[in-house]
């Protein structure tokens, strides 16, 4: 096959196998920086999960993904790219790379991305210190009871330091609007 594997799991850091394992809900870093961010965003869902519950009816507010070590970010990354390189192969290309599209797609639908989601939409931040996820101030939240349209004003109202970001192929992410730590991650 012409296209390159992907990455074992087994190189990736102890959080990113947790992540991959299952634990999608990780609210530490390693970095104090982002760990700043972290504590309040965790703060601000936390807020946000208090208005979902005084409101009638209920919403249920559920955070899915929260920090992402840049080593995950990359793996998500990387199975994005994979995923359009093997896209656009053709007859006998496409047969010789069977067995890593097959790999690819089990990845797509384990995080629920490119042909894995709902909406077949894949989309995938670029892995670098600056994305929303590694610098903790990202958050995907689902929201049942709610109109998101709606979100970024009743969270104005409660004083609610988030922002919904609105991305067509990424409906539930949210940003931290006003970051402790505005840079980067360096870890």
């Amino acid at each position: 096959c012409s296209v390159a594997a992907l990455t074992p799991i087994t190189s990736l850091s102890e959080q990113a196998q947790a992540m991959e394992n299952g634990n999608n809900k990780i609210w530490s870093s390693s970095d104090p920086s982002v760990q700043r961010n972290l504590d309040k965003l965790q703060i601000e869902f936390g807020k946000l999960k208090a208005l979902g519950q005084s409101a009638n009816p209920k919403w249920n507010v559920v955070e899915n993904s929260i920090y992402r070590p840049l080593d995950y970010q990359k793996h998500l990354y990387e199975i994005y790219d994979r995923h359009n390189k093997l896209a656009s192969l053709t007859g006998d290309v496409k047969t010789a790379c069977a067995e890593l599209d097959a790999k690819v797609f089990a990845e797509e639908r384990k995080h629920t991305i490119c042909r894995g989601s709902a909406s077949g939409s894949c989309l995938v931040g670029q892995p670098n210190g600056c994305a929303a996820h590694v610098k903790g101030v990202g958050i995907d939240i689902t929201i049942n009871e709610v109109q998101y349209s709606v979100i970024n004003e009743l969270m104005n109202e409660a004083g609610i330091d988030l922002q919904w970001a609105a991305i067509d192929d990424d409906p539930v992410h949210f940003n931290l609007k006003n970051p402790p730590f505005a840079g980067c991650a360096t870890k």
